[in-house]
């Protein structure tokens, strides 16, 4: 076994190895192993044997620990022995560079709940129950919500309140998590009555105590996740772990279906639900003699419920959680022969932009509407006080997973790149996981035999934001270049459009530079910039030419500025049948450019691969459209140019009245050359010819 102490320098380069029996190592654990430790290195302050940014609980065996000298497991030191006080100083200034303040994290959770996903997984709540309630060929009564860190999966359930539903949260997260809301009192505990096969009999005396107390709904939620509530939440759970050690033998409550009815509303569908959050715990072993996991006991145990109006809900950014039948592919015989089916894993989390009202027109950019885009907890952070820095600085430190910058993480520059560049990640690989559980993905679709996972990230500017600051500041781009070229040879990601990819690079590479000399630091990517310093960046050595061009189209003082790629997808599946391709609208413009972000058209659309928007006076929206080859010999032809900044090539009408500047890309020709392309467009009977201008970029 192998450990690393941090934040001491007295102990930098100690390492405590032990060649100590397995027999022995199997009957001690975490709690036992510290004051070995203490006593050997002479430390009079306290330690903790830390994993990444969580401290491992003490109840954990030896024997569960598995490390290598590159991936130890870290020991804090809480004060030295020689009495000096700096490195208490550097590891209190260390805790809050990667945590917000846990109270302020708290007044965030409880914002105004918006959006319409509560209604949304409230019928579908429902229509499971009843599927289960039937007996028709559901395995168990649960459903597993599966969604990156800070989507609200745990607000989405507590809001259940708020439909005469009882939540019933236990929450295993570990004892020095920044997460809310906070571990549950005995946490452990419950799960050892999981263990012993009692976990039934703990949500039966758990619910008759909820009745015996008189609270409502709204209440019981609050005394379970607010901190000035921790001493009734432990009372409760006390009480509640007392009345099971106290019974002899099962209650018979189990197969009594009108349990739950007989205590509350017998006319609400659901009146109790159960919610496990932080439930990849569940897939730890029982021991370490025995390879069943508490997950394993706890299906098997929940399937006996018969009551009405109790459900199980399961959280987890893990979608292992939700594999609790094997996939035929991957199973033998017994897989083909039930007749069960399990309830889909439920992803419809996100409450994206609900903070945010559409920017309307004319209104000028504010970056700090930024806040309120993306997933709500950057808005409810703000709600409550935390300046856009520090949520920056969140964002930056989500993504990467709380990783240190030094050291090289391809799974946290993956994420970084993906965020920013709008990479297409294979559904097949174990990396879309990781990226899910981990470094903030979307989870947006499941297949039927639960062996692919679908991930991407929405346009968030916040996140791109801290995405954009590692990917340049922190990493550098040449080692996050060297992860990409790693990932396309391993197929995580999708080899197709690497092209493509190359010209989204350099296109946000171009404003990263500009940004870098306009802004002050500290620099957040979230300000626009001159549309012609833009272009400047990008198109080198003409720049007199790029200010006769924007004089001529009249947008000389237009301004631009993103910091991510959004996917365009054609998501209407009608109009996918029928051939058609997702269109611009200039309403989507607008938002584009007041959300800081440029398109990455769908796979396939004619003519146009990306477009850039930008603003060109007080309510006028413009777009660069950029066509993008990789052959080794140019297909240009002037004729490109009239096709290129027609509106019916990005919009689904001829309506777009704003100016389009197009630009044709070349990244693969030898020849090096940059152009500005002017072209008549032909003479029609009753309407003048327009000069329709582009940008000629070969081998940039």
């Amino acid at each position: 076994m192998l450990f690393r102490p941090i934040r001491n320098r007295k102990l930098d380069n100690w390492h405590l190895k032990t060649s100590t029996s397995r027999k022995y190592l199997g009957s001690i654990d975490v709690g036992d192993l510290i004051p070995i430790i203490k006593v050997q290195l002479k430390i009079k302050g306290d330690i903790a044997i830390r994993s990444g940014s969580d401290s491992l609980e003490e109840s954990k065996l030896v024997t569960e620990l598995f490390n290598t000298e590159n991936n130890a497991y870290e020991i804090t030191v809480e004060g030295n022995d020689d009495g000096s006080s700096s490195s208490k100083v550097k590891e209190i200034e260390l805790e809050k560079e990667s945590n917000i303040e846990v109270k302020r994290i708290e007044n965030a959770f409880h914002v105004n709940y918006q959006g319409s996903a509560l209604d949304t997984f409230y019928e579908r709540l429902i229509l499971f129950h009843d599927e289960w309630r039937n007996r028709e060929t559901p395995y168990a009564p649960y459903l597993t919500i599966i969604q990156s860190s800070g989507s609200g999966k745990t607000r989405l359930v507590g809001e259940l309140r708020t439909k005469g539903v009882f939540v019933l949260y236990i929450c295993k997260r570990q004892q020095n998590s920044s997460g809310y809301p906070i571990l549950t009192p005995y946490a452990q505990q419950i799960f050892e009555k999981i263990r012993d096969n009692k976990f039934v009999v703990l949500l039966s005396e758990a619910i008759k105590l909820i009745k015996n107390n008189n609270w409502n709904e709204g209440e019981f939620w609050e005394l379970q996740v607010k901190a000035e509530y921790e001493n009734t939440r432990t009372q409760f759970w006390k009480r509640v772990l007392e009345s099971v050690e106290s019974l002899s033998q099962h209650n018979n409550l189990l197969s009594n279906k009108d349990f739950v009815k007989d205590l509350f509303d017998k006319d609400s569908p659901i009146s109790v639900v159960c919610c496990i959050d932080e439930a990849h715990e569940l897939l730890e072993r029982t021991s370490i003699t025995n390879d069943e996991t508490y997950f394993v006991r706890w299906r098997r145990q929940i399937r006996n419920i018969m009551w009405h109006g109790f459900f199980n809900v399961l959280l987890s950014t893990n979608g292992k959680v939700g594999n609790f039948l094997p996939p035929e592919i991957k199973d033998t015989h017994s897989a083909r022969m039930h007749e069960y089916f399990l309830f889909p894993a439920y992803l419809d989390v996100h409450t994206i932009d609900v903070l945010a009202r559409i920017a309307p027109p004319g209104k000028s950019y504010d970056p700090q509407r930024a806040l309120y885009l993306g997933i709500p907890l950057w808005g409810s952070l703000a709600q409550t006080g935390v300046d856009i820095t520090n949520v920056l600085h969140l964002a930056s430190q989500k993504i990467r997973n709380f990783n240190k910058k030094q050291e090289k993480d391809h799974l946290a520059n993956l994420a970084c790149m993906s965020c920013s560049f709008a990479l297409q990640v294979c559904p097949r690989i174990a990396e879309v996981e990781m990226l899910i559980a981990s470094h903030m993905a979307t989870a947006i679709g499941v297949s039927d035999n639960r062996t692919d996972l679908l991930c991407t990230y929405p346009s968030d500017p916040i996140l791109a934001s801290g995405a954009l600051k590692d990917l340049i500041i922190e990493v550098g781009l040449e080692d996050c270049l060297d992860t990409l070229l790693e990932q396309f040879s391993r197929g995580v990601v999708e080899a197709g459009e690497r092209g493509e990819l190359v010209s989204r690079i350099l296109f946000l590479e171009a404003y990263v530079r500009i940004m870098k000399i306009n802004q002050l630091p500290p620099v957040t990517y979230l300000e626009k910039v001159p549309l012609s310093l833009f272009l400047k960046a990008l198109c080198k050595g003409i720049d007199e030419k790029i200010d006769d061009l924007l004089v001529k189209m009249h947008i000389n003082e237009a301004e631009i500025g993103f910091n991510h790629w959004t996917s365009l997808l054609a998501s209407n599946k009608q109009y996918v049948k029928e051939g058609g391709q997702k269109y611009l609208s200039e309403n989507l413009i607008q938002e584009a450019y007041h959300r800081h972000t440029a398109f990455k058209m769908p796979l396939g659309f004619p003519v146009i691969d990306y477009v850039i928007p930008f603003k060109y006076s007080t309510n006028k929206y413009g777009i660069i459209s950029i066509q993008n080859k990789n052959a080794k010999k140019t297909k240009y032809q002037d004729g490109d140019v009239p096709v290129l900044v027609h509106p019916r090539s990005a919009f689904d009408n001829n309506n777009f009245k704003g100016v389009i500047l197009g630009i044709y890309i070349d990244t693969g020709t030898s020849n090096q050359s940059i152009e500005i392309k002017e072209v008549d467009s032909k003479e029609l009977r009753g309407k003048t010819p327009v000069t329709n201008r582009a940008i000629y970029i070969e081998n940039i």
